[in-house]
């Protein structure tokens, strides 16, 4: 473990229990059901070639988050672990009261965490749960006849999702998150009742027209920026480039651009803009 004060990068893993606190559950339900809930978690990140053992936990009452130390590939995380979470508790229910029976929403986000003698904490975690918290999130889940959703965050849909050879990029689905101080888009898929594949809107004849008649944007862009001040003199440069010289886009060619610099200084967020 990193000592106080010192931040080190984790994969951090969120999972919470859909209606933990139904009146229908009593208190020896809702033990059960935490039995059951870390008995899969433990085997389902098994699946995924995680020793739980390396991991540090903490419960939440109804869930639990799990950091996974950096030396695992984050991959099997989004690949693996959704489905044989989903896999063990279909054979739970099957067998199960009916009390017992749960359906969960599962995060998983990246981010620097700082271990402090209470846990840990940082805003990687924070944002984790209120990813896990978002309206969109557990409507998901309660539209869903599966028993998972999982949530990741833009990081992790841009750096581990879209290079997956594992999982079709297609099948998730991007939402809004705004829940507390955080304000993002993240994306959704159920593991276990997939959503029908999305073809890219650039693999499409003709992109369909959005709401109020602007071209749709690919699923596969990540949010914009919420502000944007400056760059004026990009923006001229990139409208001269970008608009047909007759003013008519009919027959136009495509026009191919890229944005060069050092790390840091805005390329993504001009792009978007």
């Amino acid at each position: 473990m990193a000592g106080p004060d010192r931040a080190v990068h984790r994969t951090i893993v969120v999972v919470d229990v859909e209606g933990f606190g139904d009146p229908r559950r009593t208190l020896p339900h809702q033990m059960a059901v935490r039995a059951v809930l870390y008995r899969v978690v433990v085997e389902a990140l098994g699946a995924a070639g995680v020793r739980w053992e390396d991991c540090h936990r903490e419960d939440r009452g109804d869930g639990m988050f799990v950091l996974v130390p950096p030396e695992y590939a984050k991959a099997p995380l989004a690949e693996v672990l959704p489905g044989a979470l989903a896999r063990a508790l279909r054979e739970h229910n099957d067998t199960g009261p009916a009390a017992q029976r749960l359906r969960v929403r599962m995060a998983v986000h990246a981010g620097e965490v700082v271990f402090d003698r209470h846990g840990v904490t940082s805003t990687a975690v924070t944002t984790a749960f209120r990813l896990l918290d978002a309206p969109p999130v557990k409507k998901a889940l309660a539209d869903s006849p599966g028993l998972v959703v999982l949530v990741v965050s833009r990081w992790v849909f841009d750096e581990v999702v879209r290079h997956s050879a594992v999982l079709d990029p297609a099948t998730f689905r991007p939402v809004p998150v705004a829940v507390k101080e955080v304000r993002d888009t993240a994306w959704i898929a159920l593991p276990d009742r997939p959503y029908p594949a999305e073809p890219a809107v650039l693999d499409r004849p003709s992109a369909p027209a959005a709401p109020g008649g602007g071209a749709a944007v690919p699923r596969q862009l990540p949010g914009a920026p919420a502000l944007f001040v400056g760059r004026e003199e990009y923006l001229v440069d990139l409208d001269r480039v970008l608009t047909p010289a007759d003013g008519d886009s009919a027959g136009a060619a495509v026009v191919i651009s890229a944005l060069s610099g050092a790390g840091g200084i805005g390329k993504t967020c001009l792009a978007l803009h």
